[in-house]
């Protein structure tokens, strides 16, 4: 009963999981990479470069969920922690690359603070 249990939650967490993710990468889509230069056309070297970043990340998301999708149904037949630590630490990593490149950029590039 307990092993049924604990199919069912890796099923139901990392589909959960997958579409929050999904959402997320819809949401930073939008806000950093279709809205750039909205309303008024201005971008500056800054914007394009995290524009970049952000849809890089994006791509690697989708990837990541599309991932999460085929272990929920692995999770069935099989353990699955192990590659859900794995996933989660190297999304983790992707996260902290992302956010590193966006101090970068905002020390080294011109950005709408000006300066």
């Amino acid at each position: 009963m307990a092993a049924i249990r604990r199919v069912r939650f890796w099923f139901v967490f990392l589909i959960l999981l997958a579409l929050t993710l999904l959402a997320a990468a819809a949401v930073l889509e939008m806000e950093f990479v279709m809205m750039l230069g909205f309303p008024d056309a201005a971008t500056t070297e800054y914007d394009v470069a995290v524009s970049n970043a952000v849809w890089a990340f994006d791509r690697f998301t989708v990837a990541v969920v599309m991932w999460l999708l085929a272990l929920s149904f692995w999770s069935r037949r099989r353990d699955v922690t192990r590659a859900f630590v794995v996933t989660v630490t190297v999304y983790g990593f992707a996260a902290l690359v992302v956010i590193a490149l966006d101090h970068y950029y905002a020390a080294t590039l011109p950005g709408p603070w000006g300066g």
